[in-house]
């Protein structure tokens, strides 16, 4: 039988074992790790971006007492890379930030926690990070607020909402850096951000039933003409782009947030009592760019929208492709499949028949469907291609098979369908906005 999955709850470390005695001596020695000089460094870099007082974590690491308190039952939250969430494989793609423990790290965490977390000396620590209303990258520029709770009742079931926001700039404005501060992270699977330019959203606001938003019957924007800006997961930290690149917000624009929320038995990442009302009221921060804006951040995806996974099968593959038309830099990849996943590589092929690889998850987890920020952007000139390749298990012995007996699974926005397919960020090479030099149609950019 497969070892169960930590939740988020398991944040750090190994359970406590016996005290490092003195050996007999009068005197104790001073402990070799201590939290502030070492554990504290370590979870302000990879766990506070979530963990924090009204971060997506359901409780906070900022503190030594905290620290300690959740030491003790985080099993092997670390040890065996549950936690900090980062699917992706290293040595495949190069990632900034990237939230992989090194193995140095992991036996400085072990050794703390066997030691029974001494705090040590509190001016060894680094200053404590700064969190203003919950916010990681402080407040925001634009703050987009639906204006109410939604309050959920899945039961099981995926719910797919739109929420507008009333934020319509008079001007173009351009955004370095998006930030999503969800309330009900528990059931949020994930977070897409569209504009619309031609008012039909609210069309479709006007005709739902009151409260906030309107039902839409699954993954896209749900109105058309759309312009797909981003996706954020919980587990993913702020999106923050390149200096001298970012997205634009026309005029008179509104941007209209899709929330997927899905609670299934094997994805809840914490127990939500079924006593206890539940309801949603996710914000999203928008920070401004500060300096000149030279390029434009565009959304591509790579989709293979057309498959059938027999019943049985367990390692049943599919794969997609794309050649830009343009010559591009790519920010960002953000690997897409459902519960029969199991692996996804994505990678490069350059002119002259050489790879280079993008991002590899070679166990795929549905909980964390994940945005991978490349660490430079990666240039792709024209006559290149970037392709996935994916791989399904719609067997009895995949545990987080949806179906039993298994049945066939083609594509579609429930949990229980399926998907292939990377999104990515990227930029035109050619597009100099601070030389006059935008290139308006590049024939990639999504609209829906």
């Amino acid at each position: 039988m497969a070892r169960p999955r930590c939740p988020v709850l398991l944040a750090l470390g190994v359970p406590a074992l016996l005290a490092i005695s003195a050996g007999g001596s009068s005197k104790a020695a001073a402990p070799a790790v201590t939290y502030s000089r070492d554990i504290a460094p370590i979870i302000q870099q990879y766990c506070q971006d979530c963990h924090h007082v009204g971060g997506v974590a359901p409780m906070p690491l900022l503190t030594y007492r905290d620290a300690k308190v959740w030491a003790e039952i985080a099993q092997d939250a670390v040890q065996s890379r549950d936690m900090p969430p980062w699917p992706a494989a290293e040595g495949y793609g190069e990632f900034h930030p990237e939230r992989r423990l090194s193995e140095d790290q992991l036996a400085t965490i072990a050794e703390w926690v066997n030691a029974d977390a001494p705090e040590g000396d509190p001016k060894a620590a680094p200053p404590p990070r700064q969190f203003v209303d919950g916010w990681t990258l402080g407040t925001p520029d634009v703050t987009l607020d639906a204006g109410a709770p939604f309050p959920l009742d899945l039961n099981g079931r995926d719910v797919y909402r739109d929420f507008l926001f009333s934020y319509t700039p008079s001007k173009d404005v351009w955004v370095s850096a998006i930030e999503v501060k969800a309330s009900a992270a528990s059931v949020i699977h994930h977070v897409s951000l569209y504009l619309d330019t031609t008012g039909v959203s609210q069309a479709l606001q006007r005709a739902a039933a009151p409260g906030p938003g309107f039902p839409v019957s699954g993954e896209g924007p749900g109105f058309s003409p759309a312009t797909w800006i981003a996706d954020w997961g919980p587990g993913t930290g702020p999106l923050v782009l390149p200096e001298g690149t970012a997205w634009r917000i026309p005029a008179r624009a509104r941007l209209v947030m899709q929330v997927h929320y899905h609670q299934h038995p094997h994805q809840h990442r914490l127990p939500v009592p079924d006593s206890h009302p539940l309801a949603d009221r996710t914000r999203i921060g928008l920070h401004l760019a500060r300096g000149p804006v030279d390029k434009r951040v565009r959304t591509g995806v790579i989709r293979n929208g057309s498959f059938q996974i027999p019943a049985g099968a367990i390692r049943y593959e599919l794969g997609a492709g794309i050649a830009p038309p343009r010559d591009i830099s790519i920010l960002s990849v953000t690997p897409r499949m459902r519960l029969l996943g199991r692996e996804m590589k994505v990678t490069a092929t350059l002119p002259g028949g050489a790879t280079q690889p993008l991002v590899w998850i070679p166990a795929w987890d549905y909980r964390w469907e994940l945005t991978y920020p490349i660490q430079k952007p990666f240039p792709l000139p024209r006559s290149a291609r970037i392709d996935l390749l994916a791989t399904y298990d719609n067997s009895s012995h995949n545990h987080d098979n949806p179906s039993y007996p298994p049945k066939p699974v083609g594509p579609g926005p429930l949990a229980t369908d399926e998907a292939c397919e990377c999104l990515f960020l990227y930029t035109v090479d050619a597009e100099h906005l601070t030389r006059s030099q935008p290139v308006e149609n590049d024939g990639i950019e999504i609209r829906q």
